[in-house]
């Protein structure tokens, strides 16, 4: 919360419902996103790097 919202957990705890829930969501969103772009680097990492069979020596 304190990353992307500015809070601390005494600064979240005391949120209104409606908007405990949307800060919730929005840091759901941000992590999917930095879980996709992490999970695109290590393909790609793993295409440049290649395995024992697609790049003998």
């Amino acid at each position: 919360m304190l990353a992307h919202f500015g809070l601390n957990l005494i600064e979240f705890l005391t949120l209104p419902s409606d908007l405990v829930a949307f800060v919730l969501e929005q840091s759901l969103l941000a992590q999917q996103g930095r879980d996709r772009v992490n999970d695109r680097m290590a393909r790609e990492f793993q295409q440049l790097s290649g395995s024992p069979d697609e790049n003998p020596r």
